[in-house]
């Protein structure tokens, strides 16, 4: 499989380019000599028979390949169409994937988010597979499995905490963001920073691994919780008067929706994520004593 953890440092420069007004993207003419990356944010990249480059890469825009890739093709978030060689691997994270009857690809053909199709005389010499039930938030392709999917999967887990949480630390959970607002993003920055730095770094294979999952573990439920807490303060600002189980269900079902937007939904969902991570861990997991905020004066 790809190696995911070179795709931070390549968005971090695509989107302090886009914000200069500069291309990333080498000229065809410069890729085919020194056989260079292709990588576009939001921008479809088009690989014309004849160009090479060595790995192409999109963010939340599609690709579209007929040439020569000494590397792999990736695309986050859009679809895959390669009908040209391939010395990598094509893997579409959010999209879905095409392969030509001119398509030659030596690695894995993978698409996680999007059906995999493939023409007669298309060949790949790894692994093929298809993870068409997945959701990428914010994905430009919409897919009814993956949707549904994405959705059954939110509102069973919601519904699970609906059913255990006691109704206290839901109150504490929610009440988080109108008294510790900052910490609940100073904590969720610093804890998704930490996952990131260990994901990124040099540890043996072995700690990394142990450490990376156990982290990722406890960051899911603390971001569960955090949700849970989310859902029933954004409920609140538009059903005031309801119980906090009705807008509980209020607030999750229009995150839910925002999250299928495309390519909002993306800023939206990792936005939630280190914001509810946050208030889980500001809250104390909800075991927080947090008093109520007085009323605004009249």
């Amino acid at each position: 499989m790809p190696r995911f953890r070179r795709a931070w440092p390549v968005l971090l420069l695509l989107l302090a380019s886009r914000a200069a007004g500069q291309d990333v993207a080498p000229s065809a003419p410069a890729a085919s000599k020194a056989a260079s990356d292709r990588t576009s944010l939001f921008r479809d990249i088009v690989v014309d028979p004849g160009e090479i480059y060595q790995d192409v890469t999109c963010f939340f825009c599609a690709i579209t390949h007929r040439g020569t890739a000494q590397g792999d093709v990736t695309s986050f978030g859009a679809r895959a169409e390669v009908d040209g060689q391939v010395s990598g691997e094509v893997i579409s994270f959010g999209g879905s994937v095409h392969l030509g009857a001119k398509a030659h690809v030596a690695g894995d053909v993978t698409s996680l988010g999007g059906p995999l199709r493939k023409e007669a005389g298309a060949t790949a010499g790894g692994d093929q597979l298809e993870g068409d039930f997945l959701y990428l938030p914010g994905q430009r392709e919409i897919f009814v499995l993956g949707c549904l999917f994405f959705l059954a999967i939110n509102l069973v887990l919601m519904g699970a905490l609906w059913f255990f949480l006691p109704e206290a630390r839901l109150t504490t959970l929610s009440r988080v963001l109108e008294v510790r607002r900052i910490w609940s993003a100073v904590w969720g920055v610093a804890a998704i920073a930490l996952l990131i730095a260990i994901a990124a770094g040099h540890l043996p294979v072995r700690i990394q691994l142990i450490l990376g999952w156990t982290l990722f573990a406890v960051e899911f439920l603390m971001f569960l919780l955090g949700q849970a807490g989310f859902s029933l303060w954004l409920g609140r600002q538009m059903r005031p008067a309801a119980s906090e189980r009705a807008a509980m269900f209020w607030g999750l079902s229009v995150f839910l929706v925002l999250c299928l937007v495309p390519i909002v939904g993306f800023v939206v969902y990792c936005t939630a994520v280190v914001v509810c991570t946050g208030m889980t861990a500001a809250s104390l997991f909800g075991f927080a004593h947090l008093e109520k905020p007085p009323a605004p004066t009249k």
